[in-house]
């Protein structure tokens, strides 16, 4: 298992043990996607407590539509050597996204979602920690949303910043968050 890397979505995650993870969100991560899909859902329930910032949680209202802007991806299959499971395309359906429900998390409240559920998480003040555990586990497959327009981006690698560098942004934005 890995102890560090950069998430698809764009933060360092540190393994703690099975069912926890630290997470920062930091504008020194200069690993990112190329083609974003930060639309997705789990295939576990889990709630997360923020340490530090101010984190956006936006569930997201998910529907079929012929008209739609988006293609789904089921993320399917072992994990591969750049760590992540490959993005498959498993229709021709096209669906659209609605906002639902906003919350707003800062330091020292929690937030849970529950498996199967769609939902945006963005950074309102960086650096962001925060701590989750999963609470729920199920073989839901999940999945991820890309443009129609756009391929979801099947090259980025969670290895791509050497671990050094990611641990010197770790213990930046825990300088100061106790």
């Amino acid at each position: 298992m890995d102890v560090i890397s950069v998430h698809g979505n764009g933060f360092i995650q540190i393994y703690l043990d099975e069912t926890k993870r630290l997470n920062i969100w930091s504008k020194h991560i200069s690993n990112q996607q190329i083609i974003k899909t930060d639309k997705h859902n789990h295939r576990f329930s889990f709630n997360s407590t923020v340490l530090r910032g101010v984190l956006q949680n936006e569930i997201l209202k998910v529907s079929e539509n012929a008209a739609g802007e988006y293609h789904k991806y089921a993320c399917l299959g072992e994990k591969q050597e750049n760590g992540n499971r490959p993005l498959i395309r498993t229709n021709d359906k096209t669906y659209s996204i609605r906002k639902g429900e906003l919350q707003i998390i800062e330091k020292g409240s929690s937030y849970q979602m529950f498996k199967g559920l769609y939902h945006l998480v963005t950074p309102l003040e960086y650096p962001v920690v925060t701590l989750m555990e999963k609470t729920e586990i199920t073989d839901i497959t999940p999945s991820v949303f890309c443009l129609k327009t756009e391929e979801p981006d099947q090259d980025f690698s969670r290895y791509g910043t050497p671990d050094e560098i990611l641990w010197e942004i770790v213990v930046d934005a825990l300088a100061s968050t106790w």
